[in-house]
């Protein structure tokens, strides 16, 4: 019942999540499926939060009494993603293990069925992932019967809330049913990809290729495919592999240039992964790609931000590989300026800031 999507631990989520406030928006930073927008308006389904990032192309049917609910669009382009949110205070199940199980039957997904669970740290300017694992890596596409998507974490002392979703991306269809949390015990493996991410931002770039080749990277001319690329490109030129980090992103300037990916991607997604594949490639100047990025318009400011953010740390990149460490530290800096929200996540543009500033002073002496 979709009632149970509640809880059948008792459990009370934050009501202040579903009281449709604009600061609580910034409650679900959940960088996989931005920017967010509401189907119409703010659209509270029980204790559960409705959103969608276009408006007008995903349908929902079912009422909380009812035995399922249904999310469907036939007109959703790679990157569209309609989701039902959640979000529940944390301390009940500090350092404990938990699962949540979601039971759902898709028709004809193209993207994938969309389901996330993290656990999050709400610190005084950002809010930090502690834990996460979604369908991102592991894609459900295609059609079936009923089954259950499990996911389990390991719940740290030092989150704040649990968050989760369900929903789709791109077409087709999914009905949802049951979404329960149970407590587990520790003989049950957590299924946290927050780790491959983790992975990457220590820097072990070796370890992350290898995890990251074990992920369904989708088709070719998907968004997914080409963001996943991307990282793959970035760890590849911090190991200097040159001539491999070289081919790839030839291919992917090839791919995201030609006639099919542009036919088949309207998404704002792919529009920025597009910028950021010419950009890296030398194919568009950085004065070209901040002036696209800037332009570029969203469904909410916040994700104006947040990609502005992303840009700049795209360009502390380039710049950091190349060895020219002032206008890394410059790009970093920007990155890491407070602007574009107090609820993100700084912690790598600040290691990069202190590390660039200090490669420049080496410059100096």
């Amino acid at each position: 019942m979709i009632r149970k999507m509640g809880f059948s631990l008792a459990l009370i989520a934050s009501t202040a999540v579903f009281a449709g406030e604009k600061n609580d928006e910034k409650s679900f930073p959940d960088s996989l499926f931005e920017p967010m927008e509401p189907f119409t308006g703010e659209e509270i389904i029980g204790d559960w939060f409705y959103d969608a990032s276009v408006a007008d192309v995903f349908e929902i049917t079912g009422k909380v009494d009812e035995e399922k609910i249904i999310i469907r669009s036939g007109d959703a382009t790679p990157g569209d993603v309609g989701l039902m949110k959640k979000k529940i205070e944390a301390a009940p199940y500090h350092d404990k293990r938990i699962m949540l199980v979601v039971d759902y039957k898709p028709t004809g997904v193209e993207e994938s069925v969309a389901i996330y669970f993290g656990a999050v740290d709400q610190q005084d300017d950002q809010a930090k992932y502690l834990t996460w694992d979604s369908t991102f890596y592991s894609p459900i596409r295609g059609s079936s019967d009923w089954k259950a998507k499990k996911m389990v974490l390991q719940i740290p002392d030092e989150a704040d809330y649990i968050a989760y979703g369900v929903g789709i991306a791109g077409k087709g269809m999914v009905e949802v049913g049951e979404v329960r949390i149970e407590e587990v015990d520790a003989s049950v493996a957590v299924t946290d990809t927050e780790d491959m991410i983790r992975l990457f931002r220590e820097r072990k770039f070796e370890e992350f290729l290898a995890e990251q080749g074990k992920i369904d990277f989708g088709g070719k001319e998907s968004p997914r495919f080409v963001s996943l690329s991307l990282t793959r490109y970035k760890a590849l030129k911090e190991l200097d592999r040159d001539e491999e980090a070289g081919e790839l992103l030839a291919q992917l300037v090839s791919l995201v240039e030609s006639g099919s990916w542009q036919d088949a991607n309207s998404s704002l997604w792919a529009e920025l992964l597009t910028a950021d594949v010419q950009y890296l490639a030398d194919r568009i100047t950085k004065k070209s790609y901040l002036e696209k990025m800037r332009s570029t318009e969203f469904p909410k400011e916040d994700g104006h931000k947040e990609n502005m953010k992303s840009t700049y740390t795209n360009i502390g990149f380039k710049e950091r590989v190349n060895g020219n460490y002032v206008a890394a530290r410059d790009a970093y800096e920007k990155a890491a300026s407070r602007e574009w929200g107090t609820d993100r996540d700084y912690q790598l543009v600040d290691r990069y800031v202190k590390e660039m500033k200090q490669a420049v002073l080496a410059m100096d002496d």
